[in-house]
C-alpha cells in the first residue's frame, strides 16, 4: 500500500489575516481589493529593514527557513502580476466565478459532472524510498478515529486525504477522482465510524492568495471514505478559478452529530442537518474550532487576526471576546480538554514578526482569561546554534493540544515541539529538527492518543507524522 511518507507535496506558505490599513504586506495580499504595486512597494519596502543576515550559519541539511518572507512573497507576485490589470487593481472575484459557472453551464465538454471525477487510470509511479530526514511533503492535519485508535486520517494539502486501519503502518486514498485534493480537516462522527467530513483546501498555505490549491468546500462520506459526496457548504471551482478559499478546521457536535462548525477563510459556518445546508454565523477568517467537552452547547473559534469567539447556543451565535494583553496578536489557536472541561487555552503568534506572542488560559468555560506567558519563542527558527530567533511563523505553523488526561499538560508546535506541565507557564522543547530528538521542522498539528497524556501524533512538513 502506498505510504504517506512517501507523498511528494508543494510546499507552501500561509500568512495571518491582519489589518490593510496597516501597510502589513502579507495581510494585504489576501485583500483582493489591495492594489498589486501597493502590496510589491509595502513588501520591498520592509523586507530593506528586515532582510535577513546571509551570513548567519545553518546546520548541514537546514533549510533557510528565515528567507520564508522572501520566497513566499516572490511566489504572490509571480502570480498575481499577470493576473491583474496594468493599473495593479486586481479583478473581482464574484465577477470571475460568475464567469466562471456561466462558462461550465454552456460547455458540455467541461460540464460540472465530468470534472468531478474521471475515467483515467492511474498508477504510483513515485520514489520508493523514505528520504533521509523526511523533505518529502506536508500533512496538515491528523485525526484519530474516536472509536479505532488504530484508524488514522491524514490531511494533505496537495495529495488529499489518507487512511490508515493499523496505527499508521500503512495508507490509502480514496481522493483521487475528486475536482480538488487539498484537504485541511477531518471531523468523525463518534457514533458511526462511516459518516466523515472533508475539509478541504490547503488552510496552512493558500491564504496568502498566491498558490494553489482552494477548497471545493465540505465533503461528506457514508462508507468510510470510499466515496465522497457535496454537502451544502461546497464550491466547484479549481484553485485556477478564482475562489482562493479554504475550510480550514471542523468540529463536530459529539452529543448530536448532525450538528458541525465549519472555521473558513470566508467565515464561520454551522450546519444542523447533517450538511445539507449551512448558515454562515459571522464573516472573518477563522483557522480554529472547538465544543467544549461534555457540553457542546458551549462552543468557541478563532481568526487569523487575533479574534476569539465563544458560543453559549451550541453554536448557531457567536460572541467576540477581548483577551487581556492580546492587541497585536496574530493567527490564533483554541484548545480544550476532557480533562478539564472548564478550561480553554488559546495560543497565539505575534501579527508584526510571526514570533510567539502568547499563550491564555481560561478556567471558566472561555468567559474570561489569564495571560500565561509570551516566552520562550515556542515558534522561533532554531538556525543550528542552539538558541531560537526572534522570528517566527506562526502564520504558517501554529498548532496545539491539551492532555486528554491532564488539564494544565499540553503541547504546542512551530518549527519544533514544545511543553508545558503547568498550563503555559514555562516551556520545555520536545523536538528539533537540527538535534535530537529529531522531528522535521513545522508542526502543522499537534494530536494526543485518546486517553493518554504520553502519546501524540505530529503533523509536519518532512512527509508525514
Amino acid at each position: 500500500m502506498k505510504k504517506i511518507s512517501l507523498l511528494l507535496l508543494a510546499f507552501t506558505f500561509s500568512f495571518s489575516y491582519n489589518v490593510f490599513a496597516q501597510q502589513n504586506w502579507y495581510d494585504m495580499m489576501k485583500d483582493h481589493s489591495a492594489n498589486v504595486k501597493d502590496v510589491q512597494n509595502a513588501f520591498y519596502k520592509w523586507y530593506a529593514a528586515n532582510k535577513p543576515d546571509d551570513t548567519a550559519s545553518n546546520a548541514v541539511g537546514e533549510e533557510k527557513e528565515e528567507d520564508g518572507n522572501f520566497l513566499l512573497f516572490k511566489r504572490w507576485e509571480w502570480l498575481m502580476v499577470p493576473r491583474s490589470y496594468p493599473t495593479g487593481v486586481q479583478p473581482d472575484p464574484a465577477v470571475l466565478e460568475k464567469q466562471y459557472q456561466d462558462f461550465l453551464t454552456n460547455s458540455a465538454k467541461h460540464s460540472v459532472h465530468k470534472l468531478m471525477g474521471s475515467s483515467a487510470t492511474w498508477s504510483y509511479a513515485g520514489t520508493a524510498a523514505v528520504p533521509t530526514g523526511g523533505d518529502a511533503g506536508r500533512v496538515n492535519h491528523l485525526r484519530i478515529d474516536p472509536t479505532n485508535p488504530s484508524i488514522l486520517y491524514a490531511c494533505c494539502p496537495s495529495g488529499g486525504l489518507w487512511k490508515s486501519t493499523n496505527g499508521g503502518t500503512s495508507w490509502s486514498t480514496n481522493t483521487d477522482h475528486l475536482l480538488g485534493i487539498g484537504t485541511s480537516d477531518i471531523a468523525i462522527d463518534p457514533t458511526n465510524n462511516q459518516v466523515l467530513y472533508l475539509a478541504t483546501g490547503d488552510g496552512d498555505g493558500i491564504l496568502g492568495g498566491y498558490t494553489t490549491p482552494s477548497t471545493i468546500g465540505v465533503l461528506k462520506s457514508t462508507d468510510g471514505g470510499l466515496t465522497w459526496n457535496q454537502t451544502g457548504l461546497h464550491y466547484t471551482l479549481q484553485a485556477s478559478g478564482p475562489s482562493y478559499y479554504t475550510v480550514n478546521e471542523l468540529a463536530i457536535n459529539p452529543s448530536n452529530p448532525n450538528i458541525l462548525l465549519a472555521a473558513a477563510s470566508f467565515g464561520l459556518y454551522y450546519t444542523s442537518d447533517g450538511g445539507i445546508t449551512w448558515i454562515s454565523v459571522t464573516g472573518g477568517s477563522f483557522k480554529s474550532v472547538a465544543f467544549e467537552p461534555g457540553n457542546p452547547k458551549v462552543a468557541y473559534a478563532t481568526t487569523a487576526n487575533g479574534g476569539y469567539y465563544r458560543s453559549s447556543d451550541g453554536g448557531v451565535n457567536f460572541s467576540s471576546v477581548t483577551l487581556p494583553s492580546s492587541s497585536g496578536s496574530g493567527r490564533m489557536q483554541v484548545g480544550v480538554t476532557p480533562a478539564g472541561p472548564n478550561y480553554v487555552y488559546v495560543f497565539a503568534d505575534n501579527a508584526s514578526n510571526n514570533a510567539f506572542f502568547g499563550i491564555w488560559q481560561s478556567k471558566d468555560t472561555g468567559k474570561t482569561f489569564t495571560l500565561m506567558s509570551t516566552t520562550p519563542n515556542v515558534l522561533g527558527f532554531n538556525k543550528g546554534t542552539g538558541s531560537d530567533a526572534t522570528q517566527g511563523q506562526g502564520w504558517y505553523t501554529l498548532s496545539m493540544d491539551i492532555s486528554p488526561v491532564s488539564a494544565t499538560t499540553l503541547i504546542v508546535g512551530g518549527v519544533n515541539v514544545w511543553t508545558s506541565t503547568n498550563g503555559g507557564s514555562s516551556w520545555t522543547k520536545l523536538s528539533s529538527w537540527t538535534n535530537n530528538p529529531y522531528v522535521h521542522a513545522d508542526i502543522h498539528s499537534l494530536t494526543y492518543l485518546p486517553g493518554s497524556g504520553s502519546t501524540f501524533y505530529a503533523a509536519c512538513d518532512g512527509g508525514g507524522v
